[in-house]
């Protein structure tokens, strides 16, 4: 019965619903007692507790749980946006995984395209290298060429000397025929005849010896002349077109294994790229950010449990003065906001605003 009326003299706490106020209440209560049973006339001077430590308890209770629920928030936002980055990287690095078997294949393509122009390169080479031979060959055919003419020359020589001396026969033969009388004239129609013949002879002769000599010149002419310097210029192209086969040979090959060399990079570094990027993916879940928020809820529900003991444990003893705890109780929200307030995650501020004086501290 004096439970009931004391309860249902105490005041109402509209602003301190549930365990908040049932403390509250029990304050009072506990106080209003401890008066009547010193003081019955004085009892009514007790008045409504102000309930500070309660509303210094249910102020931090309040903040942990806005706290805990903006971690959960961030925690999901954050995971969702990474793992959709994370996607983007990945589909990313397929495409360039793509490319670079196009561009293997490309490669492998041009590799056999380069291997065919190397073999037309060397047989270009072979040729001009031949070249050179083939010009000096020619040239000695030529000068045997001239030689051999020069030796016709001597035949045409022999013939015209082998012709004047039957047309001194004949006329020897001529001259012995008209000595002879009736007898020689047969002889001397004979003589006249061979004469004839080796007149024609010697101007067959004549007229081949002069075709010779107009051979050799020209031969000559050509052989010392524009032949001799276009030859000459012939070799010099010849050599020069074969260093430049040998340079572009070795281009051609400095080429394919710089770029075997640099797919072979390309491809090992996007290799693991690859790999790294599904590692990450598998493990991009953002937990720490809560566990983080949660390692430091600890201390404080932990010093919350130690005054709520501290509280129970004086109301227990009759105690009426719970200043200090109250103050503690205050304090300890105070504390718990500023803590928070020092930590950046990118989200708002865990209650109270953030002190700008303050270092904030990134959570990775």
């Amino acid at each position: 019965m004096f439970l009931l009326g004391v309860a249902s003299a105490a005041p109402e706490d509209a602003g301190l619903p549930g365990l908040a106020g049932g403390l509250c209440l029990l304050v009072w209560i506990v106080r209003r007692s401890a008066a009547i049973g010193a003081a019955p006339a004085s009892a009514s001077a007790v008045t409504p507790p102000d309930c500070a430590a309660v509303q210094g308890l249910e102020q931090l209770d309040q903040r942990m749980r806005r706290q805990l629920g903006h971690a959960v928030d961030l925690s999901g936002t954050a995971s969702l946006r990474m793992i959709g980055q994370v996607n983007g990287l990945r589909q990313s690095s397929g495409q360039l995984m793509n490319y670079l078997d196009t561009a293997r294949v490309q490669s492998v393509q041009m590799q056999d395209e380069i291997e065919r122009n190397g073999s037309i390169v060397a047989e270009l080479a072979a040729f001009v290298q031949q070249l050179p031979q083939q010009i000096e060959q020619e040239r000695r055919y030529l000068e045997q060429l001239v030689s051999e003419v020069r030796g016709l020359s001597a035949i045409t020589d022999t013939i015209r000397g082998m012709a004047r001396q039957t047309e001194i026969l004949a006329i020897n033969a001529a001259i012995a025929a008209a000595q002879a009388g009736e007898a020689g004239r047969a002889f001397a129609v004979l003589a006249g005849e061979v004469r004839r013949l080796a007149l024609q002879s010697s101007t067959a002769a004549e007229s081949i010896g002069q075709s010779i000599h107009q051979l050799v010149e020209t031969v000559q002419r050509r052989s010392q002349g524009d032949f001799a310097q276009q030859m000459v210029h012939n070799e010099h192209e010849s050599a020069r077109l074969l260093a430049l086969t040998d340079k572009l040979d070795e281009g051609y090959l400095d080429m394919r294994q710089f770029y075997a060399m640099l797919l072979t990079a390309i491809t090992e570094h996007n290799v693991a790229l690859d790999r790294d990027i599904g590692e990450l993916l598998d493990a991009a879940q953002y937990h720490d950010v809560f566990k983080q928020i949660v390692d430091r809820l600890n201390p404080f529900f932990d010093r919350r449990h130690d005054l709520l003991a501290e509280l129970v444990g004086q109301l227990r003893r009759g105690a009426r003065d719970t200043a200090a705890v109250e103050a503690r109780a205050l304090q300890l929200a105070h504390e718990y906001a500023e803590a928070e307030a020092a930590h950046g995650d990118g989200g708002p501020a865990a209650a109270g605003g953030a002190n700008p004086s303050l270092p904030r501290i990134e959570l990775f």
